[in-house]
């Protein structure tokens, strides 16, 4: 007894089995490149406060969270993404190499 899936794969054509697979390696890379880019949205704030704590003078914050209360309070949301030209070239090397 052949299961449906047997059934159901004896009737579809080599091209139809093709078009499948393709969808779903699409919808795979879909689905990476939106999880790389929530990754990148929830990492970015903090790699920018650390880079920040890195190279401010030591009396500027006094602490990681005052790094952050300070950012919020004088540049709000959009200091926390700033891009400066070497990560948007870094991000596109590393999506050249990826494809």
């Amino acid at each position: 007894m052949d299961s449906p899936n047997e059934i159901i794969s004896s009737m579809l054509t080599d091209d139809a089995l093709t078009n499948i697979n393709a969808e779903n390696d699409f919808q795979k890379q879909k689905m990476k490149n939106l999880a790389g880019m929530n990754g990148k949205f929830i990492e970015y704030p903090f790699d920018t406060v650390k880079v920040r704590m890195q190279t401010m003078d030591s009396k500027v914050f006094n602490g990681t969270l005052d790094c952050l209360k300070q950012t919020w309070k004088n540049e709000g949301f959009k200091g926390f993404y700033r891009v400066s030209g070497f990560d948007f070239l870094h991000n596109k090397d590393i999506e050249k190499r990826i494809n």
